[in-house]
Parts: structure tokens; sequence; C-alpha cells
């Protein structure tokens, strides 16, 4: 209701009403005031863009393709035609990373909205790893294990060609401890990069009986006696030579008489 209603009811009333025509006067210019002033922009303002719901539609993943991300305006029930109730800008990108786009208010819209999307990079599926056999591997037991009365624990070296595999990352052993005298069977299974298992037999052998040193009769000694005998044949034999001898030269000399 404007001024112009106003005055011309106004004018009704004094000429139906005679003196109550100067109250409706008073009360009607208030009320065409009051009707007149419009809300601050952006209260109860459905058609600002800035007001409305707005959802990204596109989940982006890196494909190496430029693509762009749609959106959804909703305004109550009602769902926003783009190009006719918006216009946006910089909803295409082709990297991975997190991009801003401008979302325009047109025609029966306005306002101004920054909405921010992302492009997540690629991740390429593992591949699966194939996994070696410990059975290909050469297994060798790695001690001599002697008794000696406490546990003791068989080591092996699994090899092919320059590759040594490591206990723990590539296999495990089970079975591997033994204390008393015996053969004993072990477990190797692959584990990490590795499968398969096998069984390795080892032995704890007996510890090498100490020999006992023969004590050795001492045998009588008699070098002296020996050697006392041996000096008196030698003296005799010299003897009887000299003697020998005195007797020659003596008969000799009487032969020469």
């Amino acid at each position: 209701m404007n001024k112009n209603v106003c005055a011309k009811l106004g004018l009704a009333a004094s000429m139906v009403f005679g003196t109550a025509a100067p109250i409706v006067n008073t009360i009607l210019p208030i009320y065409a005031q009051e009707e007149e002033e419009a809300p601050p922009v952006g209260m109860y303002d459905t058609h600002n863009i800035e007001n409305l719901r707005i959802d990204l539609v596109n989940n982006l993943i890196y494909n190496g393709k430029k693509q762009t991300q749609e959106i959804r305006i909703s305004d109550g029930e009602i769902i926003l035609t783009e190009g006719t109730h918006y216009q946006v800008k910089g909803n295409k990108a082709k990297d991975a990373g997190t991009y801003t786009m401008t979302i325009t208010g047109i025609n029966d819209y306005h306002g101004e909205v920054q909405q921010q999307y992302t492009i997540q990079p690629l991740v390429e599926p593992e591949k699966p790893v194939k996994k070696e056999n410990i059975n290909d591997y050469t297994c060798t037991l790695t001690s001599q294990l002697t008794f000696n009365g406490k546990e003791q624990t068989q080591k092996v070296s699994l090899v092919k060609g320059k590759v040594l595999l490591e206990e723990g990352i590539d296999y495990k052993l089970a079975g591997n401890v033994a204390k008393d005298v015996g053969t004993y069977t072990m477990t190797i299974t692959g584990v990490g990069n590795f499968e398969g298992s096998r069984k390795v037999n080892y032995t704890i052998a007996e510890a090498p009986q100490e020999k006992k040193e023969e004590k050795k009769e001492e045998k009588k000694e008699e070098p002296k006696e020996e050697s006392s005998s041996s000096m008196t044949y030698v003296l005799l034999g010299g003897a009887l030579v000299v003697v020998g001898a005195i007797v020659g030269f003596l008969f000799s000399k009487k032969g020469k008489k």
C-alpha cells in the first residue's frame, strides 16, 4: 500500500466518518511506511546463492585427463540449473590437487560463492609378489653338535647361487633345540616372500671318552750291572792279550839261545 492509496482512503474516511477521519489519516501512513521497508539483503533471501546448499557430485581421481567437478545447488526442493540460475568458473582441472571454483548467481539468483574441490592422486594397486619356495634352496647344517649337558641350537644355511636367506625374515625354524645325545628333526618354514616347508635331521653326538693313560710299569734298571759286566769282559780280554804277548816274547828269547 503506497501513500497515494492512503491519501484516498483518508479522504473517503473524512467524508463518511467526519471527525474519525484524522485518526484514520494518522494510522494508514504508518502502516504504508512499515510495509514498504524491505528486509536487509541476505536475511531470509533464498535467492542469494550464498544461502543455498551446494554439494559436490563427483569423486575425482587423477586419470591424466582434464576433469569437471559438477555441483548440485538446492533451493529447498528446487534443484538449480547451471546456466539458468548460476554460472561456474574454475571447476575443470587435470592434475591431482586441491582447486577452487567460483559459483555466481544469475537471473533470479544473485551472490557469489568460492567452493573447493579435490582431484585425488591415483594409487596403483600393489602387484602380488610371486613367492619362492625354500625347497629350491640348498640346506646345510652350520653346527656339529656334541653332548655337553646343556641345550644346544642347530642352525642352517639356505643358499641358491649367491642368495643367502635370512632366518626370521625369509624362513623360521622349529624343533632345532635339543639337549641329549640322539637324532632330531627340525622344520624349516618359508615366511615373507618365501613359502614351503621342509624337514631336516640333525644329531647331537656323544662326547669323546677320555683315554686313560696306562701306567707303565717301571722297569728295573740294571744299566750299571750291564756296564760293569762289559767292562769286566773287556779287561779280561785285554789282560789275556797282554799275557799272550809276554809269553810269546819269552818263548822267542829261549829259541834264540
